[in-house]
Formats: structure tokens, C-alpha cells, sequence
């Protein structure tokens, strides 16, 4: 089988489609880590889950464990898949681009605190991290979505269904 390239799943002309994984990680205390973007250009506060685009040749479970290393310093048990989320973008190329996100819960294992507690090193790219209440970042999502209007700001409806999730299996999990 031929091996697929980075580009495959990024989106281009040729291929106006993006695949990502994206990933809802709570904590024992049942908050959110997140990526908090302060004062975009705009002015306005914008709140976004760990996504990551798919590298070829791996697994999704692989692409979830290498985005939250990469974007958070944490280790995380995939505990559900939890949904997808398709939304348009402009890419470089001024192409409208579809990007499909792939969602999964998880919950904490390990944290490399350096990069969650100093934040100033990783903000410029993305954001600062921060762990949120989940309402709060429900509530957030939407109102972004409302001022912004774009699809890909509003990720509540994952969060919805992680929050579901986690309040029917406390438990278990």
C-alpha cells in the first residue's frame, strides 16, 4: 500500500477537505483543559479544544496521544469517541476548505506542569492553557459562535456530550 503524505489530510485545491482529531480532557475535579486565545485581533477572548490535524499512516488513538503531548504536556486515557464537528474555512490558498474534527473524551493521566503553569513560553501559538469549568466553556463556545460566525468556534455540543457522558459513568470511570 502507498504511503500518504502530510498534505493528504490538510486541504488544498486539489483536495478541499481537512481531517482533524480533537479531544475534551477533564480532570478529577470534571474541568476542561483548554486553549484560551486573549485579545485576537478583534479584541474578543476566544476558547478552543486540543485539535489536531491526522497524520497519515497512524491511528486516530496515535494522533490524540501526539496532539496533547504536542499542545498540552499531558498524557490522557481515551475513554469515548464522542462525535464529530464539520466546519468550513479559507485556507492560504483563499480556498473554502471542509474540515472534519473526529472528538474523543479524556481523562488526565499525567501532566508536564511546566507547560500548563508556565504559559507564557507556548501562548504566541497556542494560547494559553487553561483548565475551565465546562459549563463556562459551553456557554463561551456558543456566544462565539453567535459574534464570530464561524463553525469551527463553537464546540459545544461536544462538550455537551462529554459533560452527558461523564455525568452518567462517574463511577466508571
Amino acid at each position: 500500500m502507498k504511503e500518504i503524505d502530510y498534505n493528504y489530510f490538510i486541504g488544498n485545491k486539489k483536495r478541499p477537505f481537512h481531517l482533524s482529531v480533537g479531544v475534551v480532557v477533564f480532570n478529577d475535579t470534571k474541568q476542561v483543559l483548554c486553549s484560551h486565545f486573549s485579545k485576537l485581533k478583534d479584541s474578543r477572548d476566544v476558547y478552543a479544544l486540543m485539535r489536531e490535524t491526522i497524520m497519515p499512516n497512524t491511528s486516530l488513538e496515535e494522533n490524540v496521544r501526539r496532539g496533547l503531548m504536542e499542545e498540552f504536556g499531558i498524557e490522557a486515557i481515551i475513554i469515548q469517541f464522542i462525535g464529530t464537528i464539520i466546519s468550513h474555512f479559507i485556507n492560504w490558498e483563499r480556498v473554502k476548505i471542509e474540515k472534519t474534527t473526529i472528538y474523543f473524551l479524556c481523562k488526565l493521566e499525567k501532566s508536564d506542569q511546566n507547560k500548563i503553569t508556565h504559559p507564557d513560553k507556548f501562548e504566541k501559538q497556542l494560547g494559553i492553557i487553561e483548565w475551565q469549568d465546562i459549563d463556562f466553556l459551553i456557554q463561551k463556545m456558543k456566544e462565539q459562535f453567535k459574534t464570530l460566525q464561524k463553525t469551527d468556534y463553537d464546540e459545544s455540543i461536544i462538550l455537551e456530550r462529554a459533560l452527558s457522558y461523564i455525568n452518567n459513568n462517574e463511577n466508571n470511570i
